[in-house]
């Protein structure tokens, strides 16, 4: 209850203080402006009388003719900011949309990972102390429940929007696509039961009961999902949740180009040479947790393929590759409140330092460079989406999706802000989200609709558009870098999502 109260909160407080810090800012440059006006009219006064050009009581009459001028001039000013504020928007609307003027929401596509997991990998070194309740890989209540939580925070912000003048609430035309994987598929249930709940429904997991899921977390269905989370009821109207082309949602594994060039980047020298020149700290830290300079694995789970006990164990030398694995099993391990063997050594620090390796990793991976490779198709799907809301002269008005979820990876997430060219973004945490906005004005001109973009509810410039970005600038910009699913030569090379 408390982490969804701080999902559904944290950015409402982040969006208070710096309204906060804001009016401060404007009664600060106010009060200055005060002074320097009331400085400039008072000498002024003394020049006049030191010129002697007004008599004595001229003089006194002068100075309360000043002081009316200042708090004429302070009125001014004030009617000045609320004029400025109100076109660009408004203070708070400015704060909490990036946008001058926020305009109706004609359509948005939401990319979001899935819910929190258990770990893919098995470390001898772990066996003692991380036992998971469900088989690898597979999303946990803790997951659920997060998935519910993004659910109830798009239609916070969404449903007002998304719903007008659409048909009734239970015939929203919303689509969602999940990838083959599990963990997305029992996400995208999750995310649906909080998007048509209404806002009094809570998940409660201490009375929710799994017993459903079959095979300890494998594909669960959405009453199953539901019944998980303790909730009693299923809305109607939920659509189904569809399973994407694999292209779609993961280009970077299914087609050829990515693959081939990351792989020519972990043979580079920079990279192999890395955890001694970039992370030896970060290194010695993993090699004190792990007991040396290998890392032992017991069982592990590739894409749908699990291996449930490896005899005897794969060891390997620890490089980059096995320092990101680990530290991706301690955040699975540290999500669901469990400790991991480095917190009595390490005391909390031991996952954000290490997280910090594993963002460089994917920087390199997912740069902006390798964008079309990674997500060129996905984001010809949002775009060709989008297009059908805008004026379609002399053709039929017809129905299109309001709202279209994506239910992928970290890597899908991070393979769309590459390709949408944005640069130093977090790591993709569980249940991340990028979402793309097509906004209008009420004329319905083409040239006023515009796209903006937002990662995890914080507004983020599209890079050679900006904030507000028209959608003829969005389509000069990004057109170039879409890619058609029609093109994929599959890759011969898979790795696991």
């Amino acid at each position: 209850m408390q982490d969804r109260q701080a999902v559904l909160g944290g950015e409402d407080a982040a969006y208070s203080l710096s309204l906060g810090f804001t009016i401060r800012r404007t009664l600060l440059e106010l009060r200055r402006a005060v002074f320097l006006t009331g400085t400039s009219m008072s000498a002024a006064s003394r020049d006049r009388s030191e010129k002697g050009v007004l008599p004595a009581w001229k003089q006194a009459l002068s100075c309360v003719e000043d002081r009316a001028k200042v708090a004429k001039y302070v009125i001014a000013a004030c009617v000045v900011l609320v004029l400025f504020n109100l076109a660009k928007g408004g203070i708070v609307s400015t704060l909490r949309t990036g946008r001058r003027d926020a305009g109706v929401v004609k359509f948005a596509a939401v990319v979001h990972r899935h819910g929190a997991r258990s770990g893919l990998w098995k470390f001898g070194f772990e066996n003692d102390v991380v036992d998971w309740d469900v088989r690898l890989g597979a999303l946990t209540p803790k997951g659920m429940e997060q998935a519910f939580s993004l659910g109830q925070k798009l239609r916070k912000i969404y449903w007002p929007d998304l719903t007008q003048g659409a048909p009734p609430m239970t015939s929203t035309p919303i689509s969602i696509f999940s990838t083959h994987i599990d963990r997305t598929v029992d996400t995208a249930h999750g995310v649906l039961l909080g998007l048509f709940s209404d806002n009094g429904v809570e998940p409660n997991l201490e009375v929710g009961n799994c017993e459903c899921r079959p095979e300890k977390g494998l594909k669960s269905s959405m009453k199953c999902a539901a019944a998980c989370m303790g909730i009693q009821t299923v809305p109607n109207g939920i659509p189904k949740v569809q399973s994407s082309q694999r292209p779609l949602l993961l280009q970077f594994e299914e087609c050829e180009g990515w693959m081939d060039q990351v792989a020519r980047l972990k043979n580079s020298s920079q990279f192999l040479n890395a955890p001694q020149t970039l992370f030896k700290r970060e290194l010695d830290m993993i090699e004190d947790v792990v007991g040396g300079n290998e890392v032992c694995l017991i069982s592990d789970v590739d894409g749908t393929t699990l291996r449930e006990e490896i005899d005897p164990p794969e060891c390997s030398k620890i490089d980059l590759k096995w320092m990101e694995r680990v530290w991706n099993n301690a955040v699975c391990v540290k999500t669901e409140g469990m400790e991991y063997p480095s917190d009595k050594q390490y005391k909390g620090e031991f996952v954000p330092k290490l997280t910090e390796v594993a963002t460089w990793i994917w920087h390199q991976e997912y740069s902006v460079d390798r964008g079309p490779l990674a997500a060129g198709m996905l984001l010809d799907e949002i775009m060709e989406r989008m297009q059908a809301h805008l004026p379609q002269p002399s053709t039929e008005s017809k129905t299109q999706d309001f709202m279209v979820l994506y239910s992928a990876h970290d890597s899908t997430v991070a393979a769309l802000l590459s390709v949408l060219g944005v640069v130093n973004w977090h790591f993709p945490d569980f249940v991340s989200r990028v979402v793309l906005e097509l906004r209008a004005h009420e004329s319905g001109d083409v040239n006023l609709f515009y796209v903006n973009l937002n990662y995890d509810g914080v507004p983020v410039e599209i890079p050679g558009c900006g904030m507000d970005c028209s959608w003829n600038d969005f389509v000069n910009t990004l057109g170039p870098r879409r890619r058609k699913i029609e093109t994929c030569v599959k890759s011969k090379t898979r790795k696991s999502a």
